[in-house]
């Protein structure tokens, strides 16, 4: 009992702390804040390497893609930038008729897959389309500048954006309804995504 009334004490008092905000006047944003040509690859869509059906159900069917990585020189560095980039597309059914939104997922650190397919299973149910994006591995050395640990970051994002590339000229996606949902570390990238491509409107 009274542990009890000392943990609820020890609540109510950590509770009761207020902070005042602080209303001083904020720095202007510098000019070296990236615009969303700063993600951006050269070169056109390339046509994929494999194109892979792994199911079909009467509600969806899933496909492997795996296509080549348009590698920016700025980047070009990076470890392991150059890999295929890989997606999942679950596509709903029926296919064909009127395009269909689309939802990006981009997976947890370590690209494991959970709650992944789950999730875009529900999103699939609903009439959407979705594209499950692993990540290329972080790569980074700590011993490395920070330098090193924004190419990387910027790649990642590179290669998220070429799989919107792709997707979005496919004739089953419509191009102006494009979401994002990301997990963890997903979810971070799918930030910096969302700021680097106007074409993700959720």
């Amino acid at each position: 009992m009274f542990r009890a009334a000392l943990l609820l004490a020890c609540l109510v008092l950590v509770g009761c702390e207020s902070t005042l905000c602080d209303t001083s006047p904020r720095a202007a944003p510098t000019p070296d804040i990236p615009t969303p040509a700063y993600y951006d690859s050269p070169g056109p869509v390339p046509e994929p390497t494999t194109m892979e059906l792994e199911y079909r159900q009467p509600l969806n069917e899933r496909w492997k893609v795996t296509f080549p990585a348009r590698v920016h020189p700025e980047v070009s560095h990076v470890r392991r930038v150059k890999d295929p980039i890989e997606l999942f597309w679950i596509r709903a059914r029926p296919i064909g008729g009127k395009p269909r939104p689309l939802v990006v997922m981009i997976p947890i650190l370590a690209n494991g897959t959970f709650l992944m397919f789950e999730i875009a299973s529900g999103y699939s149910r609903m009439g959407y389309d979705v594209a499950v994006v692993p990540r290329k591995e972080l790569d980074f050395d700590p011993i490395h500048s920070i330098d090193e640990a924004e190419a990387e970051s910027r790649a990642t994002v590179m290669r998220a954006k070429q799989t919107i590339d792709w997707l979005a000229a496919q004739p089953g996606i419509d191009s102006e309804r494009i979401g994002f949902f990301g997990i963890s570390a997903g979810g971070i990238v799918g930030a910096s995504l969302a700021a680097a491509d106007p074409r993700i409107k959720a």
